[in-house]
């Protein structure tokens, strides 16, 4: 004899306060049965059994991402029942759905018997656009249009092949990726220091357009503090010394302003100069001392252009990691965001770490060799640009975008270093990414004629480090005039 099943088609409905100062949201869930709270699955919500219809939009998968389609659920007006009561006048009186995010799951559970929540299947998810109310059906109709989610990216436009883990042969290379004819994707090794902390971290991104990689390197982001995040960095070391570990706290208390923090940095700043980027994953590199229990993720916020600030209401994160299930030591931890999140070209984000335990120490480690290969950021025009100084040899040269710390550096403290680097698993030697830097030969149409010269012609592999100073040097600057062929340092700056 079969069990029995039965399938639960549910919604979760983002809300938000119309007159709430702050614009407090809240989630309702809105099904085609009723359920009581964790009636179906451990930790399943109250279901409003008031789901009538869901229509999902069709999307062409031969369409460049992101693809786009218009989904809508209709719920019931039911008044006065004893079970729920759901009344249009109040649901549309008090929240709105405007660009807030809404999930369709699907639930097949077996009568008699509490299902796993591992078994809840997302079947469309999108941002709300619009209502519809019709009055001789007593319905209302929310219309949606459906976004990229971790999903799509993970089945249907990344090979995994080209994704390799940590733990694998690739020695920590990450190669690009295609997700359609007209977008590719790069991993960019970003190192940023100040002077109370040090940190490693990828950022994955692809760039939109029919020239994929836009102005190469030159579009690499930098990382800058923000003023609001109430979370701190104490240091190892003394302040003005680099140091190679940090230790990651909580305030006890909320609202502490960064700003007030002398040498306490946790959040920074991602800027797209000129191109538009899907961020798909971020990565760190964490010392895991083995008895810390805390689940540790990144959070995006796009800028409020009103008020320069972050907009705490448009938070993305990534997926959380259980850090005690790392294995002590020093890892390379891959984190997928929630959904895929596009940054637009000329807009400011800021981004920060986060985690769940206030008494829980995270340190992010770096190799102490990399003293040799500082960049140290100086200078900026109106623009907000930052120029790097080169101060090692046979480093590449790189022209980097960011705002300027705290509007105006007090000192030389109050600035940071940014390096670009091929890092290896377990903090092997630190050398220029060579793959990255060949990429770029190919896609600008740049070639090293065997003699250390960057022409514009036929493209060419650069396999050499000096090389790669002189094709990176000629991305920033236009031309090799000003380049020291003998050491390829940079002139001192006028």
């Amino acid at each position: 004899m079969s069990l029995k099943t039965e399938t639960y088609i549910f919604a979760e409905i983002n809300l938000k306060a119309k007159n709430a100062p702050l614009g407090e949201t809240k989630i309702i869930t809105v099904g085609n049965k009723s359920a009581t709270h964790e009636a179906l699955y451990t930790g399943s919500p109250y279901i409003y059994g008031v789901l009538v219809k869901v229509s999902l939009g069709s999307v062409d998968v031969r369409q460049p991402l992101p693809r786009v389609g218009r989904s809508s659920i209709t719920l019931a007006d039911v008044r006065g029942t004893i079970k729920h009561d759901f009344r249009f006048r109040d649901f549309l009186y008090h929240y709105t759905v405007a660009n807030q995010v809404i999930t369709v799951k699907r639930f097949v559970k077996t009568k008699g018997i509490t299902g796993s929540s591992a078994d809840v299947e997302v079947i469309a998810k999108g941002r709300m656009q619009d209502v519809s109310i019709d009055t001789e059906a007593n319905t209302l109709t929310i219309t949606f249009s459906d976004i990229l989610t971790l999903d799509d990216v993970a089945t249907s436009q990344i090979r995994p092949s080209a994704f390799p883990s940590v733990d694998s042969s690739s020695n920590g290379r990450f190669v690009p990726v295609v997700f359609g004819s007209d977008v590719q994707t790069e991993a960019i090794p970003v190192n940023v220091y100040s002077s109370s902390m040090t940190y490693a971290t990828y950022v994955y991104a692809s760039n939109f357009g029919p020239n994929h990689f836009v102005g190469g390197l030159n579009s690499n982001v930098l990382m800058k503090v923000s003023d609001t995040e109430a979370r701190e960095i104490v240091s190892a070391t003394d302040q003005n010394t680099p140091v190679y570990s940090m230790t990651i706290s909580t305030f006890s208390g909320t609202g502490k302003s960064l700003s007030s923090v002398s040498g306490k940095r946790l959040a920074w700043i991602l800027t797209s100069p000129s191109s538009t980027y899907l961020i798909t994953h971020l990565a760190a590199s964490f010392k895991i001392g083995g008895s810390e229990i805390a689940n540790v993720w990144f959070e995006i916020y796009k800028e409020d252009p009103n008020t320069n600030k972050p907009d705490f209401k448009a938070k993305v994160k990534t997926e959380q990691v259980l850090v005690s299930s790392i294995p002590a030591g020093d890892r390379d931890i891959i984190l997928p965001l929630e959904e895929a999140f596009l940054m637009e070209s000329g807009v400011t984000y800021f981004f920060a770490v986060a985690w769940d335990q206030e008494d829980a120490n995270l340190k992010m480690s770096q190799d102490t060799t990399l003293t040799a290969a500082q960049w140290d950021l100086f200078d900026t025009d109106a623009g907000g640009k930052y120029w790097a100084k080169l101060t090692s040899i046979n480093q590449p040269q790189i022209k980097a975008y960011a705002a300027e710390i705290f509007d105006v550096p007090a000192s030389a403290n109050e600035f940071a270093y940014f390096q670009v680097q091929q890092r290896s698993v377990g903090h092997g030697t630190n050398q220029p990414d060579i793959s990255h830097l060949q990429l770029i030969a190919q896609t600008d149409g740049l070639k090293d004629d065997a003699s250390g010269t960057i022409t514009g012609s036929a493209s060419s592999l650069i396999t050499d480090a000096n090389d790669a100073v002189a094709l990176l040097y000629k991305e920033a600057v236009g031309d090799l005039t000003d380049l020291d062929r003998t050491t390829y340092s940079l002139p001192a700056r006028t």
